[in-house]
């Protein structure tokens, strides 16, 4: 499973959204079965990229 994941660099919670998600995959032993694809972007381009994909 690829699983691509954008966060802004001056967001705690992106951050920690990420390492949470290693968290998970971990214990739930899928790590060879997950490929993590972590984008950076600034606050503004994510806004754009939510806007065009349906989200607010």
């Amino acid at each position: 499973m690829k699983v691509e994941v954008y966060g802004d660099i001056a967001c705690p919670w992106c951050r920690l959204g990420t390492h949470q998600f290693h968290r998970a995959v971990a214990t739930a032993g899928a790590e060879p079965d997950v490929e993590l694809i972590v984008g950076v972007t600034s606050t503004e381009a994510l806004g754009e990229a939510l806007r065009q994909a349906g989200g607010r």
